[in-house]
């Protein structure tokens, strides 16, 4: 499929219960610990316009691709300040987030879900036992800093619904240098 989302990452990744699949330019090195790096200092994604932009129309195509609807439940993983999130526009859908840094006290005050923590299996547990399983897990400019990539993508598992998708973004610097 040719979405502008197909095009402008190199990695995209489907993960269903029942399936995996990912192809990419780059390797990834596999380590041992499920956390994912901190944020050094407080970055608000929503203080660009254009970052805006994109969130807002990567939230219409998801919706638009995988046919959500009122009550169906989206997480994205690594939300910084709700900025994708809030780019979900679809009345009832019930939108979560999963963000370490204190940027998230940005999305709480928003009125915004947000699970103050690193995305592990407990919290996708409790993520599925309190709001349901997830119809989309989103992840934007995050895999790069997840020390443990196969833990992280088991973890989806018990989030994801049976029809579920995992999205993720991912920049690739030769494409960016060949667009500036």
């Amino acid at each position: 499929p040719s979405t502008w989302l197909a095009r402008r990452n190199r990695w995209r990744s489907t993960v269903s219960s029942s399936s995996i699949s990912m192809r990419s330019r780059t390797s990834v090195a596999w380590t041992s610990s499920a956390r994912t790096r901190p944020e050094r200092s407080r970055r608000e994604s929503s203080s660009s316009k254009a970052l805006v932009q994109h969130y807002g129309r990567l939230a219409e195509a998801v919706t638009a691709r995988f046919g959500l609807k009122a009550g169906d439940v989206v997480v994205d993983i690594g939300c910084n300040d709700g900025i994708l999130l809030k780019g979900y526009t679809l009345p009832h859908l019930v939108r979560v987030g999963v963000e370490p840094s204190k940027v998230a006290e940005v999305a709480v005050a928003a009125g915004m879900e947000v699970h103050r923590s690193f995305f592990t299996a407990d919290v996708a547990r409790k993520i599925a036992a309190g709001r349901g399983r997830a119809r989309v897990v989103t992840a934007t400019n995050v895999f790069a800093h997840v020390d443990d990539i196969g833990g992280f993508v088991d973890a989806l598992l018990p989030l994801l619904a049976p029809d579920g998708v995992f999205v993720i973004e991912a920049p690739y610097l030769i494409e960016m240098f060949e667009q500036v």
